[in-house]
C-alpha cells in the first residue's frame, strides 16, 4: 500500500517539471521575421561535396591569435585579398613569406602588387618563372638545361688529287652543324667560288691547267667556324708536232687531257685558264754528202756528215684563251748521190740538201724558229794510183749555232779502200742550259767513199725532221 503512494507521487512530480519545462520554451519562442524562405539561416561550412559559399572572412590559425592564410582581408595593412605566411622565420624572427601577394605591412614594405619574393631568393624582382621543391615550397625555377651545341665540322676532299693539264677533278664535301658555307679557290677557278651547300655536295672542275688550292669555309650556331682546303696538284700537259718518214707532219698529245683538235695537226688553240705556253722548236738537219767513186787502184773518199737543226726555246709566252698559233715544222735534207765509177775516171759524190725551218706562229705572227741545218758535202772521187793514192779529206758545213756540226769524210793516203763517211751533226744548241737538245733534227751522216776496182761512192743519209713541243 505504502509502494503505490510512492510511485504516485514520483510521477506527478515529473510531470509537473515536464510542464515547468515546456511553459518555458514555449515563451523563448520567437516567430519568423519575414515571409519564406526570407530570413533563413545559412548552413555551416562542412565536408561534403557540394560547392559552398561563404561571405564572410575566412581565417584559418595555427594558434589563439596569429592566423596562417586569411582568405577576404579587408583590414588596414592588407590591401589584397589573400595573405599567406610561412611559419618559418629568420634568427630575427622577421617573417618571411613564401608567396605574399599584396601583402604590405611593415616587414615587406618593399612589395608591390606585381612582385614575388621568394623563400630561396629574397631580393630578385619578377616576373619569373615559379616552381616548388620537394618540400611544396616555392621557389625560383633553376635554369633550364641550355642547349647542347654541335661542333661545327667540315672536310673537302678531290678525286682524283693528282691530274695533268687540261683534265677534271671532281670535289666533293660534307659539314656538320653549320649554318653557312662558303668556297674559295687560289688562284680563283671560275665555277667554285661562292656559297655551298650546309650539309654536303659534289663538284666537277673541268679545264684545270695549274696547281689550285680549294676550301670551303662554315659558320655555325655561338660563332662557331670551320675550314677545309684541298689542294689540287697539275702535271704540265705537252703537245708535240713531228713528221713521219714520208715527211707528213702529225700533232701528238704527250701528257695531259684529250686532244680533241689533234686532228688539226697545223694549230694550237689557247684553252681555257691557259696564259703562258712553253714552246720549244727545232730545226731539220740537212742531208748527208754522199762517197766519191773508187777508181782501179785507189778508192773514193766519204762525203760529210750534215749539220743539225737549230734548236729554240722560250720558257714562257704570254697567251690569252683563244689564241691561235700555227706550227710548221721543218723537213730534213734529202741525202746525196754517190759518185758513179766509170773506169779508170772517177767521181764525186753529191752533197746533201739543206734542211727548212721550223716556224712558230701566234695570231700570224712569228714567235719562233728552229733553222735547219745545212747539207753535208760529198765525198771526192779517187785521185792516183797504188802507194800514190792521195784522196783528200772533205770539208764539212759550218755550224751557225748547233750543238756539233758533222764530220768530215776522209781517204786515207796511199789506201785503196774508200773512206768512211762523216757523221751528222746533232741537234741544235740550247743556250740557256748550255746542253745539246739533240732529241730532234740530226744531221744525215755522210756516204761511205767506193773502193778500188770500181765501186761507187755510196748515198748520204737525209736529214731528221725538225719538231715543236708546246707545253702549259
Amino acid at each position: 500500500m505504502e509502494l503505490k503512494k510512492l510511485i504516485k507521487g514520483f510521477t506527478l512530480i515529473l510531470f509537473g517539471i515536464a510542464l515547468v519545462a515546456g511553459f518555458g520554451f514555449v515563451s523563448a519562442w520567437v516567430g519568423p521575421s519575414a515571409s519564406a524562405p526570407n530570413g533563413n539561416v545559412a548552413a555551416p561550412v562542412n565536408v561534403g561535396p557540394n560547392l559552398q559559399t561563404k561571405s564572410g572572412q575566412f581565417k584559418i590559425f595555427n594558434d589563439s591569435t596569429s592566423p596562417v592564410v586569411e582568405v577576404g582581408c579587408v583590414t588596414t595593412g592588407c590591401l589584397g585579398t589573400l595573405k599567406a605566411k610561412s611559419l618559418f622565420t629568420t634568427t630575427s624572427s622577421t617573417l618571411r613569406g613564401n608567396v605574399r601577394i599584396g601583402y604590405t605591412d611593415a616587414i615587406t614594405s618593399t612589395l608591390s602588387f606585381d612582385k614575388f619574393k621568394i623563400a630561396n631568393n629574397l631580393t630578385t624582382t619578377y616576373p619569373q618563372n615559379l616552381c616548388t621543391n620537394d618540400q611544396g615550397t616555392v621557389i625560383m625555377c633553376p635554369p633550364a638545361a641550355s642547349a647542347t651545341t654541335i661542333p661545327l665540322t667540315v672536310k673537302i676532299r678531290g678525286a682524283p688529287a693528282n691530274i695533268t693539264s687540261g683534265s677534271q677533278t671532281t670535289l666533293s664535301w660534307v659539314s656538320l652543324g653549320a649554318t653557312a658555307c662558303t668556297g674559295t679557290s687560289s688562284p680563283q677557278k671560275a665555277g667554285w667560288d661562292g656559297g655551298k651547300d650546309t650539309t654536303f655536295g659534289m663538284q666537277e672542275i673541268f679545264n684545270n691547267v695549274t696547281d689550285t688550292i680549294f676550301t670551303v669555309s662554315c659558320t655555325g650556331p655561338n660563332n662557331q667556324s670551320a675550314t677545309s682546303s684541298f689542294t689540287l696538284n697539275v702535271s704540265a700537259a705537252q703537245y708535240k708536232w713531228t713528221r713521219n718518214t714520208s715527211g707528213t707532219q702529225s700533232k701528238t698529245l704527250v701528257s695531259g687531257a684529250g686532244c680533241g683538235s689533234c686532228a688539226n695537226n697545223t694549230s694550237f688553240t689557247v684553252p681555257t685558264g691557259v696564259t703562258s705556253l712553253h714552246i720549244s722548236a727545232w730545226g731539220a738537219g740537212g742531208g748527208g754528202g754522199s762517197g766519191g767513186s773508187a777508181n782501179l787502184a785507189c778508192g773514193g773518199g766519204g762525203g760529210s756528215g750534215a749539220q743539225g737543226g737549230a734548236f729554240s726555246d722560250i720558257a714562257s709566252v704570254p697567251v690569252s684563251a683563244g689564241d691561235v698559233l700555227t706550227i710548221t715544222t721543218g723537213s730534213g735534207g734529202a741525202h746525196g748521190t754517190g759518185g758513179a765509177y766509170s773506169g779508170f775516171s772517177s767521181h764525186d759524190g753529191t752533197g746533201g740538201t739543206s734542211a727548212s725551218n721550223t716556224i712558230v706562229l701566234k695570231n700570224g705572227t712569228q714567235i719562233l724558229a728552229g733553222s735547219g741545218g745545212a747539207g753535208g758535202t760529198g765525198g771526192h772521187g779517187a785521185n792516183g794510183s797504188g802507194a800514190s793514192c792521195n784522196g783528200s779529206g772533205v770539208t764539212p758545213p759550218g755550224t751557225p749555232g748547233q750543238c756539233r756540226t758533222g764530220d768530215s769524210g776522209f781517204q786515207s793516203s796511199g789506201s785503196s779502200t774508200g773512206g768512211n763517211g762523216g757523221t751528222g751533226g746533232l741537234g741544235g744548241f740550247n743556250s740557256s742550259s748550255s746542253v745539246c737538245d739533240n732529241l730532234y733534227g740530226k744531221g744525215g751522216d755522210g756516204g761511205k767513199g767506193g773502193n778500188y776496182s770500181g765501186n761507187s761512192g755510196s748515198p748520204g743519209i737525209s736529214g731528221e725532221h725538225g719538231a715543236v713541243v708546246i707545253s702549259y
